[in-house]
Order: structure tokens, then sequence, then C-alpha cells
């Protein structure tokens, strides 16, 4: 993104929607029902997520509709056939994840980005991406969605190092790196900075200016001197 210059304040509007899932479960399975809405339950917007049963017959119609209405943005399998759930998931054009990774993975988020599944996290500072092999664990997570991109985004700047190791192993997954932080997302902050810093620093004071030191003797001048009479 190009670099803007700080005009002052900006007033943006942003809609915060909560991501929202599909949970598979096998036919008949309480124990997968009370799964599916114990997750639900620790959710935002868990009351909206949709859970299904999934048997040996073919998806309806029915099925693919209330998918479609519900907006999810991914599909969990709880204990569902693994083969009939990743083709399920498939045909609605979502990334399938399980049960077990969503529970034990810090908080992702999901989402399209032109027209690729894109699955990354958000961090408020930089620095937590360099503690717990946290890297290597995003993408692996975000390989495990089935996403063509992987987002990598702080409010602060990402440095060289990290965009670095986050590029090289997005590429041994066979991802793209999105890489979102400050001068992306705060474009105008540098500049604010800069034109805080100046005002801030002291101005220098001006050298003194040296006197004439030529004396009455030196040629082109002339002394008048007062004698006692």
């Amino acid at each position: 993104m190009a670099h803007q210059e700080y005009v002052g304040h900006r007033l943006i509007e942003v809609s915060v929607l909560p991501a929202r899932v599909v949970y598979l479960i096998a036919e008949g399975s309480t124990s997968g029902f009370r799964a599916a809405v114990r997750t639900a339950s620790h959710r935002w917007g868990g009351m909206t997520e949709p859970i299904i049963e999934v048997g040996s017959e073919g998806d309806g119609g029915n099925i693919a509709r209330l998918v479609a209405v519900a907006d999810v943005q991914a599909v969990v399998n709880v204990d569902a056939d693994p083969s009939r759930a990743s083709v399920l998931a498939a045909s609605w054009r979502l990334p399938l994840v399980a049960i077990d990774d969503m529970e034990s993975a810090s908080p992702m988020g999901i989402g399209i980005h032109e027209g690729k599944v894109l699955a990354g996290e958000v961090k408020v500072k930089a620095a937590e991406f360099s503690k717990n092999n946290q890297i290597a664990r995003d993408v692996e997570l975000s390989r495990r969605l089935g996403a063509d991109i992987h987002l990598m985004a702080a409010t602060d700047v990402i440095d060289d190092a990290l965009q670095d190791e986050a590029r090289d192993r997005c590429d041994r997954a066979g991802l793209e790196l999105l890489v979102l932080h400050e001068p992306e997302l705060r474009p105008g902050l540098a500049e604010q900075r800069a034109v805080q810093s100046r005002r801030q620093k002291p101005a220098s004071t001006p050298r003194p200016r040296r006197e004439n030191s030529r004396t009455a003797s030196e040629p082109g001048l002339e002394a008048s001197i007062d004698t006692p009479s």
C-alpha cells in the first residue's frame, strides 16, 4: 500500500460480526451433539451456528440451503466420518477443521480474500509471534483449514525476521502469505510520529556573531582620541 500523508483524525465505520461455523456430528450421536453445543456456547455468535447429523445418504438440498442461509465460514467435524465430512465441506466450498484442533488452537480468523480462502491471526503486539513457536503453529492450522492464504497481522510493525520466517513456512506449506501491520493498517501513524518528533526537538541555539576585531591602527579605520587640554 502506498504511503499516505497524515492529515489528522479520520472517521472509520467498521462492522464487527461473529465468525460462524457449521458442526457435523455422526447420525444419532448424543455425545457429538453435546460437544457441538458446548463449543458453540463458548463462541460469540454460537447460537446461530447449525448442527447437522451426517448419515450415509447423500446431502439433501435442504441442508445445502441451510448452510448457505446460515452464512458460515467453516465446517467443524465433531465426530462424523472424516471422509464424508471432507466431501460435504468441499461441496459447500468451505474449509474443514476437526473440533479438537479448533479447541486447542489459538483464535483464528477465517474469511475470503479476492476469491480465496484466508485464515490467520491478528496480534496486538507483533512480538507475540516470536513466542511458543507461534508462527509454525499458525501456518500449520491454516494448512489444516484448507486455506489458500495465511494471514499474519499485528497493530504495530512486524519486523523482517518474523516475516521471513512466516514466508518460508508458508512456501513449504503451499500457502500464500498476506502480511498486514502498521504501515497498512495505520498508514498515517509514522508521519504523525515524525511530526511530533520535529515539534519536540529543541531548537538549535544560533551561534553568536563575531564582533569586528579590527583596531584603530588597521587601514581604513579612523580613531578620535580626546586628550586633556
